[in-house]
């Protein structure tokens, strides 16, 4: 699945090498870049080639999951992603804004871009697995799958049985914005969506092909 890159728009970050995993599906073939996008806030990371937000990544994760069984690339990409979740523990592009009592907090993604769109959900609640304490909504707004989704794709990912939720408990006095970003240990993998945005963490490049 390895290969030559193909040519994005926002090329202002060039990395040494472009090797890749590619995963055919349905909707086009998706692209996982070998080199990460460098250690930065999601502000800059938002202006480098193939950094996208929990959706898009999603998206990558679904096509690796749905050839799982295809072979021995598909499992060098699997540990590929396992060890930079719970070594680099990448950031991405989506943010949540936590907001006041009466109000209803925001899921915004393509942060920085001039992709950026926004989803008004009821986000803020207690941490834990995610298809005991999410929302099918929040988790749709969040990552674009129902939990029960999530779930399935992270723990083999990961190859754990856990996949947690981590998010701001209670509603704030006044809007206080937090970046996603992905965290695994061998307990299990984690969206950690109360992530300080000045906090500079790498992230995983990617791209579709669209037929």
């Amino acid at each position: 699945m390895a290969g030559k890159a193909i040519p994005t728009e926002r090329a202002i970050y060039t990395p040494k090498t472009e090797a890749f995993w590619r995963f055919p599906s349905k909707q086009g073939d998706y692209i996982l870049f070998e080199e990460l996008a460098p250690a930065a806030t999601q502000s800059d990371l938002a202006k480098i080639s193939g950094v996208q937000s929990v959706p898009a990544y999603f998206e990558v994760f679904r096509a690796m999951y749905d050839l799982r069984n295809s072979g021995e690339d598909i499992e060098k990409a699997r540990l590929f992603v396992r060890e930079v979740m719970r070594t680099r523990f990448p950031n991405t592009l989506t943010r949540v804004a936590y907001m006041p009592e009466g109000n209803k907090d925001i899921v915004m993604h393509g942060y920085g871009t001039s992709n950026r769109k926004e989803r008004q959900v009821e986000f803020v609640g207690r941490d834990g697995e995610i298809q005991n304490v999410s929302s099918t909504r929040a988790c749709l707004a969040l990552t674009g799958k129902k939990p029960d989704e999530v779930k399935e794709i992270m723990d083999w990912l990961n190859g754990t049985s856990y996949t947690g939720l981590w998010r701001v408990n209670a509603k704030p006095i006044q809007r206080e914005e937090r970046v996603v970003r992905f965290v695994a240990n061998s307990d299990g993998s984690f969206l950690y969506c109360d992530v300080d945005p000045a906090v500079q963490y790498p992230a995983f490049r990617v791209s579709r092909k669209k037929f």
